[in-house]
């Protein structure tokens, strides 16, 4: 499912973002881009990262695991189906998206996730990102959308805010992590 471009500026950076669904043919062209955003992300986080854990990380993709995360129908209704964000050659992030929630992800993930590279954050993409989902989810046929992100992640909930979502609850993680769950009326 590639989306048509929009443009989206920056102070001195254009940026001409689209989404490509990732299969396996579809985000190979992009495996060094992606695999320095991996990098990046890791560094931002100051943790360390191997090139045999890069590795592992981009194999996943080739896995049967991940083949079957991805789904096409509503016979396994807890699947998920991803997308890449591109501008040219550059991975910029993904936002992966489920039409039907488990319980499980009602508590803390909602129907729509993303994340952006630390290169193209602050430029719209987030913002690109969820707007593409937003409207695939009309198209879907549903009435509203769960997002949920850290509470502490102000970019994010203001990506989410602009996109309409209304915070509805807190959630704190077995891991101790506070996130805000919004809901965003469609």
């Amino acid at each position: 499912m590639e989306q048509k471009p929009d443009l989206v500026e920056n102070n001195q950076e254009q940026l001409t973002p689209y989404l490509i669904e990732a299969t396996i043919d579809n985000v190979l062209p992009y495996k060094d881009s992606y695999l320095q955003g991996l990098k990046d992300v890791a560094q931002l986080a100051k943790r360390e990262i191997s090139e045999e854990e890069l590795e592992n990380k981009w194999n996943e993709i080739h896995t049967q695991k991940w083949k079957e995360m991805m789904w096409k129908d509503t016979e396994y209704p807890s699947k998920m189906q991803e997308f890449w964000c591109i501008s040219g050659d550059k991975y910029l992030g993904k936002v992966q998206y489920k039409r039907y929630l488990t319980e499980k992800d009602k508590i803390k993930q909602g129907n729509i996730g993303y994340e952006v590279v630390p290169s193209a954050r602050r430029k719209g993409v987030a913002s690109f990102m969820l707007s593409k989902m937003i409207e695939k989810s009309k198209i879907d046929g549903l009435q509203e959308v769960m997002i949920g992100c850290d509470s502490d992640n102000f970019g994010s909930i203001g990506v989410i805010e602009k996109a309409g979502g209304e915070m509805v609850r807190n959630h704190i993680d077995i891991d101790g992590v506070f996130s805000n769950i919004y809901l965003v009326k469609l």
